[in-house]
């Protein structure tokens, strides 16, 4: 499988920056991310850090999806 980011997304990105869009994202929320990523970087696992990134990534995404978290 291979991750990539649909050239027509990447422009609306670039859009709704110079827009002043905003995506709103809560202190825990980081730091529960961060916390899991620590725990996969610090063990002996590939796998661990392999399953870390994919949830990551799979996080972001829905996270920039949300047109509740966005604002201006």
């Amino acid at each position: 499988m291979s991750y990539v980011i649909p050239t027509n997304v990447e422009l609306r990105a670039h859009k709704m920056t110079e827009d002043g869009v905003k995506i709103q994202v809560t202190p825990i929320e980081i730091i529960r991310r961060i916390k899991e990523a620590d725990v996969a970087l610090n063990g002996t696992s590939n796998d661990a850090e392999h399953d870390a990134l994919f949830r990551l990534r799979e996080w972001l995404s829905e996270v920039y999806e949300d047109l509740d978290r966005r604002k201006l």
